[in-house]
């Protein structure tokens, strides 16, 4: 048959497989990030070791509902390796109960699922005088962040917001361009919460 829908199916048919492996779910997954991050281009955050300050100048909120090996494999490495020589707290709000684990993130249950009451109960564990919130699906990619944000809140802001712009590299890798929303997160200064 002639015409666009059989040519299309076809260009849609993947192009690899792998085997899933229900007793290697973890190791399962491990190699579908690595295979996404190959076949798209964008590659995986240096892997990163976190350890929590004793004084720190940001705590960052994380509020977890499902995407508990993005945020471990990527996205908490994003956040360390974007705050190099600086002093961040990193609070993972298990929303609607389970468990995380990773280095020396703090993890925090709500049984509630709701995401302003996770969000509440990770800042009253927080102990910084700036509060970042963060979804569950975000990657961080610039060094400044916390400069940036801190300025503007200096300079008369009560809260920033995110900045909508493209991320054109992760670390020294050039990759495709890639609209970014939440490229920086909410941030607000701890008393605003208070």
């Amino acid at each position: 048959p002639s015409g666009g829908a059989s040519s299309h199916a076809r260009a849609c048919q993947p192009v690899e497989t792998f085997e899933f492996c229900a007793d290697d779910l973890s190791g399962c997954l491990l190699e579908a990030a690595r295979r996404f991050s190959e076949l798209y281009g964008y590659p995986r955050p240096e892997p990163a070791i976190y350890r929590r300050p004793r004084r720190p100048e940001a705590s960052c909120i994380i509020v977890l509902h499902r995407n508990t090996h993005f945020v471990r494999e990527l996205m908490i490495p994003s956040l360390v390796n974007a705050a190099v020589d600086r002093a961040i707290e990193i609070i993972v709000v298990c929303n609607g109960g389970g468990s995380f684990m990773r280095d020396e993130v703090e993890c925090v249950v709500s049984e509630s699922h709701s995401v302003a009451r996770a969000y509440n109960l990770g800042i009253a564990r927080s102990r910084a005088p700036l509060v970042a919130l963060f979804h569950d699906d975000c990657l961080l990619d610039d060094p400044a962040w916390l400069d940036k944000v801190s300025a503007a809140l200096r300079a008369g802001a009560d809260a920033v917001s995110p900045e909508i712009r493209y991320l054109e590299k992760i670390g020294s890798t050039p990759i495709k361009p890639l609209p970014i929303l939440k490229n920086v997160p909410l941030v607000a200064a701890r008393e605003v919460f208070e």
